[in-house]
């Protein structure tokens, strides 16, 4: 007797096609596109289906283009309409508030993006703290069924991807997100950042050069090797010119800075981040702030007197 199984598995079935350019969109890496391209989102999202940025073309745009409260009982393509990827580019000299992010994704359900570059021309926009809004992709509360596919996410001035939902409601956690054979690079904080989100599958991607930092606040030490199961004397100075790094009496790192040291009425944490997260697994003794910068001179002999 012959028995024949068959697999059913879900799949998507988008409805018709657009083009960006069919509401105006021109692509030639000089208009600004933005209008353009948000009237074509808000037609997506009325119909369902697919929406195309011509393959090969760059299309400027000089503010966050919005996908808000698609419904779940249609599915939705962002695509280039070819093999080589379109690219949304972030235009020149455009300023770093909130709002100025690639896309956001905010409690749309079934959205899927493939095959398209978006740069955040990180290198004409001089980002010098981390702001809010300014991510290129922006993913916010329930946008269950995303998926990401082959993308190319470079030169954010925030983060490649930044995925979040209400801190106190669990039913604003996104709990169905794939992204398979994407790249991200060159974040000027991180590639990609999860702050709340469950069951999500990351299939396949690179993430190359983020600078993991809030201005020149935080350091690069990536070859830096910390002896575990010791103690380490480490200190931290900033002179309104240089922030530098010491490990053991020695300096370890440094980076350029400027400006005042932020004040606020919070607590300040030591070993963890607002208290609650990022805990240090170890443990801390003698911490001392000054009010003035020690030199190597004092720390090296801070260290010497420790030892």
């Amino acid at each position: 007797m012959l028995s024949l199984y068959v697999l059913l598995s879900a799949v998507l079935v988008f409805g018709s096609t657009i083009s960006v350019d069919d509401y105006g969109a021109v692509g030639d890496g000089i208009t600004d596109d933005t209008a353009s391209i948000q009237s074509a989102l808000n037609a997506l999202k009325l119909n369902g289906g697919v929406l195309n940025f011509t393959s090969g073309k760059t299309y400027i745009i000089s503010g966050g283009l919005d996908l808000l409260y698609y419904p779940a009982d249609k599915s939705y393509l962002i695509q280039s309409s070819g093999k080589v990827k379109a690219v949304i580019k972030i235009k020149d000299g455009t300023g770093n508030s909130c709002g100025t992010w690639g896309m956001r994704l905010y409690d749309s359900k079934n959205i899927t993006i493939s095959n398209i570059c978006l740069d955040g021309n990180r290198q004409t926009r001089n980002p010098q703290d981390e702001t809010s809004g300014t991510s290129l992709l922006f993913i916010y509360k329930n946008c269950n069924g995303t998926r990401l596919n082959g993308l190319l996410l470079i030169n954010s001035v925030m983060d490649a991807v930044y995925i979040t939902a209400v801190e106190s409601d669990s039913s604003t956690f996104m709990t169905d997100f794939e992204m398979h054979n994407c790249v991200l690079g060159n974040s000027y904080r991180n590639n990609m950042s999860i702050i709340r989100g469950k069951n999500f599958k990351i299939i396949g991607c690179e993430f190359h050069n983020a600078s993991g930092a809030y201005s020149a606040s935080w350091l690069q030490t990536s070859d830096l090797v910390v002896t575990k199961d010791v103690w380490h004397n480490i200190a931290v100075t900033y002179d309104g010119s240089v922030t530098k790094l010491y490990l053991d009496g020695n300096e370890v790192a440094s980076e350029a800075a400027s400006g005042l040291l932020s004040t606020s009425s919070s607590y300040l944490y030591i070993g963890s981040y607002s208290g609650n997260t990022y805990s240090f697994n170890g443990i801390i003794d003698d911490v001392k702030i000054y009010e003035y910068a020690l030199s190597a001179d004092d720390i090296k002999n801070y260290y010497n007197l420790t030892e």
